[in-house]
């Protein structure tokens, strides 16, 4: 059971973690602002807020679809939010008893619809929510929950880069005090605002980047699909995904050692940085397999995609002579429920690309006919 000292103590440590982040009465922090765009976007909704709970008000970081900054805690839903672990969902405020007599409920215009995550510090407490709401009720679509739970993800990520960051900053102040150089020159001045730029860089990329190849991970991937299927839903608009799959690749390391291998890797991987478009998203997806997310493309189009794709394999400096790979593409229909769906159909447009003879690209919603091979 959970006592009044510990509730207290537990309470008091919040809100040290809310004060950490220095986000408190702070403006225009625009690194928060494409989340709750976002957010608002892809739930359809007019009012989406990230926001920390402080003791007896809660302060907006970035907020869209609302005048003011704050408001007092009871005339917070956000406040009963970071009381659970995941997802406050309210569908229908006057149909909820525990909320229909809520002030924000009760007010003109009234909250009719809420649904909001908690949000963590670095050392995992709950300092504020990502929230979204309406003047009207609304169901939430399971892509749409989805989607917010990987945004409420990003801010979390967010507010651990900017506490990593403040902890530098207050490293390098402690260093200079300790060395008596309280009345630093501009030129180093300059130069801790680099590092700590450089800093808040490299933690970025360690976490979106794969190391040798210097695509995005899976990680950034699974990020971003969500994002982008909703955007293809929303406006109707064709989104296709290639899976490709370096063929003999374990033979290749078997032969001529890993060094070569991983040499083949980061070529294959410029070779495919020059093939696809600024839009496109270029994944390394884990061990010889990649990934392409193509937003605005069509079948046609990621079939064309994947032609250039064989064809630069056939000219490439490989360092031990032919390397091939097999493609297997998928595009958005009507009755895809969701973007995991596409990379299931796209991997098992590759399952018969490699089964059907390697070094070709095969369509899921063409198997196995339409297929382009090339040969040496």
């Amino acid at each position: 059971m959970l006592t009044r000292s510990s509730a207290s103590s537990n309470e008091a440590a919040r809100l040290a973690a809310v004060h950490r982040l220095e986000l408190l009465d702070a403006h225009n922090e625009p690194e928060f602002d494409e989340i709750v765009q976002l957010a608002a976007d892809i739930c359809d909704v007019p009012i989406s807020i990230v926001s920390l709970i402080d003791h007896d008000r809660q302060w907006y970081i970035s907020a869209l679809g609302v005048q003011q900054r704050e408001c007092p805690l009871d005339r917070s839903f956000c406040q009963y939010t970071i009381q659970q672990p995941d997802m406050l969902l309210v569908p229908d405020t006057f149909a909820n008893k525990r909320f229909a007599t809520h002030p924000a409920v009760k007010a003109d215009p009234a909250v009719r619809f809420y649904a909001g995550i908690p949000i963590q510090s670095p050392d995992g407490l709950p300092v504020g929510t990502l929230c979204i709401a309406d003047l009207v009720p609304r169901q939430m679509s399971p892509l749409q929950l989805k989607a917010l739970r990987t945004l409420a993800h990003q801010t979390n990520a967010r507010l651990e880069l900017r506490q990593q960051r403040l902890d530098l900053a207050a490293a390098l102040r402690a260093a200079y005090e300790a060395n008596d150089r309280l009345a630093a020159s501009e030129r180093e001045v300059r130069l801790v605002q680099q590092q700590l730029q450089a800093a808040n860089q490299r933690l970025l990329e360690m976490a979106t980047t794969d190391p040798l190849t210097g695509l995005v991970n899976r990680r950034a991937f699974h990020e971003r699909l969500p994002i982008e299927f909703a955007e293809a839903r929303r406006h109707n608009r064709p989104l296709s995904l290639l899976l490709l799959d370096i063929d003999d690749f374990k033979l290749c390391n078997d032969r001529h050692g890993h060094d070569t291998g991983d040499h083949v890797l980061s070529l294959f991987a410029q070779l495919l940085r020059d093939a696809f478009r600024l839009t496109d998203l270029v994944v390394r997806y884990g061990g010889e397999e990649f990934l392409v997310l193509l937003p605005n493309a069509t079948e046609a189009d990621a079939m064309a995609l994947s032609q250039r794709v064989l064809q630069a394999m056939q000219t490439a400096p490989w360092p031990h002579g032919p390397i091939t790979t097999s493609i297997g593409c998928a595009s958005i229909a009507p009755t895809t429920p969701n973007g995991p769906a596409l990379v299931t159909q796209a991997d098992e447009a590759l399952y018969t690309a490699k089964r059907t003879g390697k070094n070709r690209a095969i369509h899921h919603n063409r198997q196995p006919t339409s297929q382009l091979h090339l040969t040496r």
